[in-house]
């Protein structure tokens, strides 16, 4: 939904080759000189979708997230990659609250679709596996394809170090759930392609800046913002009603508990609570966004980060001709 008097452009997408549909892909010099940070390793999801977004990037690995935001934090990186939502799984939780610890601001989202393979040493069947390795969200993704194959799940940091293990120690009755490049790396084979429960499996990614740097030609735009909101019963509506009076269109809202103030009060009764993150479509230069703001300050929102960020989509990357 466009904001009344406000029209968008849709970027013409026919002179674009490789695997980026992008609002943004003239600024080829940028993307190829940043340090991008993230947290993984060589042979991860994440690495396929960095290396995609800024080709020829510098490329800086963290071992977590935390991590990667800090380094750009202390200006020892430009960018960093933070996995936030799964068209399978759902939020990731976890970078809901990282955004709000981190005074970094939001300047692109992109969009892939994640191929999740099975993987072991050659030689080994599935019948042979009695424990899989992957990162916590990969597992959930391929839940059902797991509960098939009647296997125990073990935690590790990606599906890279699952596979490192395998490799290392020789670990005959174990898989892992990760990328073909990860095989390829650790000279593992490929037991099963596309082993995730759901085609297409989407994974929505947030890239983040010290500062906002958006030209002014791109008329796409995205904004989050983060708030929470005094006691009282509609609060969260009236909030919401600005937004919809100024035909802004929301397109996520999620709900994090307010670890300073855990409890409100409504009525006499003590309720959870919590703050709130809202991405809408627009940029906070058009004025009905701006009127929206500042309609919501009204209720006095305890804190309050805006990010805006023009739009990005990766479509499936091909990590193996097997696949």
């Amino acid at each position: 939904m466009k904001g009344p008097g406000h029209r968008r452009r849709r970027p013409s997408h026919q002179d674009q080759t490789g695997p980026l549909v992008s609002t943004d892909l003239s600024l080829e010099t940028e993307r190829s000189s940043v340090r991008v940070t993230y947290q993984g390793s060589p042979g991860t999801v994440i690495e396929a979708m960095v290396l995609n977004a800024f080709p020829n990037c510098i490329a800086a690995p963290q071992k977590r997230s935390e991590g990667a935001l800090e380094t750009v934090q202390s200006s020892l990186a430009d960018k960093a990659v933070l996995t936030i939502e799964n068209s399978s799984i759902g939020s990731f939780h976890q970078s809901y609250d990282l955004l709000l610890s981190h005074n970094l601001q939001i300047v692109q989202e992109v969009h892939m679709d994640v191929e999740l393979c099975l993987l072991a040493l050659p030689g080994v069947q599935k019948d042979d596996l009695q424990t899989i390795f992957s990162h916590p969200q990969d597992l959930a993704q391929c839940e059902h394809s797991l509960s098939n194959l009647g296997v125990s799940k073990k935690n590790v940091d990606h599906g890279a170090a699952g596979a490192e293990i395998i490799s290392k120690q020789n670990l005959r009755g174990a898989g892992v759930i990760g990328s073909a490049r990860a095989a390829e790396l650790y000279g593992l084979n490929i037991l099963e392609c596309n082993f995730q429960d759901a085609s297409p499996n989407v994974t929505r990614y947030l890239v983040l800046a010290r500062t906002a740097n958006i030209p002014k030609e791109y008329e796409q735009y995205k904004t989050s913002i983060v708030f929470g909101l005094e006691e009282g019963p509609g609060t969260l509506h009236k909030a919401l009603v600005a937004f919809w009076k100024r035909d802004l269109n929301l397109t996520k809202i999620e709900s994090r508990p307010n670890r300073g103030k855990p409890m409100r009060t409504l009525g006499t009764e003590k309720q959870f609570n919590y703050i709130f993150y809202v991405d809408f479509e627009a940029s906070v230069a058009e004025i009905p966004a701006q009127n929206a703001l500042k309609e919501l300050e009204l209720f006095r929102p305890e804190r309050r980060k805006r990010h805006r960020r023009e739009k990005e989509t990766i479509t499936r990357i091909s990590q193996d001709e097997r696949c």
